[in-house]
């Protein structure tokens, strides 16, 4: 289950959209793979990647990408100060929270996540063709995870 989270977090800076929060809660991960044959992990993953997917056309476009970060970063802004502070993050490595801190005030502006995460898309687009398929999206995952151990 850690996991999971740190996953979905690599993803979308933390926040799991309320709708696919909703259908996990729903119908239960362990249900979720046994229909699929994915391990829980990539269900749950399968399963954000739908919902970021708004068009259905199986890949994520920037706009798409977009839209799901900035509902998470609305999600995790709990003061609604527009921005996000370590306390609000919860638990995270702080080594990963500064090179997004582009001025080191130590609080996460909306420009400075949307910059990072959109930096984010275009190095997962291994296949260059400007959208994210979900193999590129679990990678970059991966490889974000690996890089942060």
């Amino acid at each position: 289950m850690q996991q999971i989270s740190k996953t979905r977090r690599a993803l979308t800076g933390g926040a799991v959209p309320a709708l696919a929060l909703g259908l996990l809660l729903a119908t239960g991960p362990a249900a979720l793979a046994q229909q699929s044959g994915l391990s829980s992990a990539l269900q749950q993953e399968r399963m954000a990647f739908e919902v970021a997917d708004t068009d259905g056309d199986m890949r994520i476009s920037p706009g798409e990408f977009a839209r799901d970060a900035a509902a998470g970063f609305s999600s995790l802004d709990t003061d609604g100060s527009l921005t996000l502070t370590p306390a609000e993050l919860g638990e995270h490595d702080p080594a990963l929270f500064g090179p997004i801190d582009g001025d080191g005030d130590g609080a996460l502006t909306f420009d400075e996540v949307m910059t990072y995460k959109m930096k984010a898309f275009e190095a997962a687009d291994t296949d260059g063709d400007g959208y994210l398929s979900f193999d590129e999206m679990v990678g970059a995952a991966e490889d974000q995870l690996g890089a942060a151990q």
